[in-house]
């Protein structure tokens, strides 16, 4: 539910979220749009309806985040009693790999989003300093989908290098790094589809991976924020917020660890 829907919504209502109904009752006494709220009847916390500069957002009662949806101000108040715990292994985490001269982050933009080809690798150091970025010739088929989102077309990648041109520098930049990605399975699945292409079995591309060490940001940065899945018992994933050009994406992911690493914000 966006936020536009708050002056529609009654004193007492029933909304599911992740397959779990959440009860809210308006207090008596509120003069604005607040509701406490249940879950399987027991008091979880207050949320109200306000702005962020100048946008209407969703508030938990004594919380300073804003909220663009009433049910991601839910997911926050049913997080487990551990989260403040779980939040600082987060960025402890986080500090280390800032701090750690081996780190590298890494995105990719594909050909697709099942068994892709890679279109576009981006690698940063965590100044921020790009120490790769290039744009490849996949030989394979652009989906519509990848298109749409990347906007990385044929004609763009017709005369870039290929994975195997580039391949030398890739080896001597990330053997023996840690390299960062955000949901990084994927990312390392391009790497391998790429290399078992290059090599031809699939014995060196796994020896090759094996020389950097591989960090997924993305549960991570699930647990940062907080939004708790009933449905799944599990943090809810997030997006990363970028705009789909790897050194962008790059850069946004760099900003998310930055935020990993400040303090616990404490109840007002």
């Amino acid at each position: 539910m966006s936020v536009e829907d708050a002056g529609l919504l009654e004193d007492v209502f029933t909304r599911e979220v992740d397959g779990y109904p959440a009860q809210f009752v308006r207090p008596g006494d509120s003069d604005r749009p607040a509701w406490a709220v249940y879950h399987h009847q027991e008091y979880a916390g207050i949320v109200h309806w306000d702005y962020d500069r100048g946008r209407p957002a969703w508030r938990v009662q004594g919380r300073e985040e804003p909220f663009s949806h009433l049910a991601d101000a839910v997911r926050f108040l049913r997080r487990p009693v551990s989260w403040p715990f779980e939040q600082e292994r987060v960025a402890q985490w986080a500090r280390r790999v800032l701090a750690d001269p081996s780190t590298l982050v890494l995105d990719c933009e594909t050909t697709g989003l099942q068994n892709p080809y890679a279109l576009q690798i981006a690698i940063l150091d965590t100044t921020g300093t790009p120490v790769f970025q290039e744009y490849l010739q996949p030989h394979a088929v652009i989906e519509p989908t990848a298109l749409h989102i990347h906007g990385i077309s044929p004609q763009k990648v017709a005369y870039a290098p290929t994975f195997t041109d580039l391949l030398p520098r890739l080896t001597r930049l990330l053997h023996g790094r840690t390299l960062i990605a955000y949901n990084m399975p994927f990312d390392r699945c391009v790497f391998e589809r790429e290399l078992t292409r290059h090599y031809k079995n699939p014995d060196d591309p796994a020896h090759w991976l094996a020389q950097c060490r591989w960090e997924d940001a993305m549960t991570p940065y699930a647990i940062s924020n907080g939004l708790w899945s009933a449905k799944h018992s599990a943090y809810r994933n997030q997006p990363l917020g970028g705009t789909h050009n790897a050194t962008d994406d790059c850069r946004t992911l760099l900003t998310r660890l930055q935020q990993m690493t400040q303090p616990i914000p404490r109840p007002r």
